[in-house]
């Protein structure tokens, strides 16, 4: 990933993180009404997904770095509805339910972002062949 994407998607994932914690743990929340709530927690947990992948500076994304991410965040998303309960919220499993679909979404679309970047800005795995890796 270019540098400057590394930079922006950490200030932007450290933004957002907190955020989605401070959001999530206030005892008094603002009220959405409708399902928007539940749209409120995927919005939020793709957000975190997406960005926690673009702010990763490996190159090559293998199967057990995408399954520790998705995982990360899903447990960061249950840990939150538990603790929540200390600060006179209540605990919702459809809340989990949807910070873990946000979370596998982000991920996914992340993946895509970071194939697109890589791709438009010639960036290469590290252990590409010399001729495959872009010129400086």
């Amino acid at each position: 990933m270019p540098r400057p994407v590394l930079v922006s998607s950490r200030i932007l994932l450290a933004l957002v993180f907190v955020a989605v914690t401070v959001l999530s743990l206030t005892p008094s929340p603002p009220s959405a009404p409708g399902g928007w709530d539940k749209i409120g927690h995927l919005v939020a947990y793709l957000a975190l997904g997406f960005l926690l992948v673009l702010s990763v500076s490996e190159r090559r994304f293998r199967l057990t770095l995408v399954i520790a991410l998705v995982a990360a965040t899903i447990a960061y998303g249950a840990m939150i509805e538990f603790v929540q309960r200390m600060t006179g919220r209540q605990f919702d499993v459809a809340d989990m339910a949807m910070n873990a679909l946000g979370a596998v979404a982000g991920t996914a679309l992340g993946i895509v972002a970071r194939r697109i970047v890589e791709r438009e800005t010639g960036a290469a795995a590290p252990d590409a062949p010399p001729d495959q890796r872009p010129h400086s």
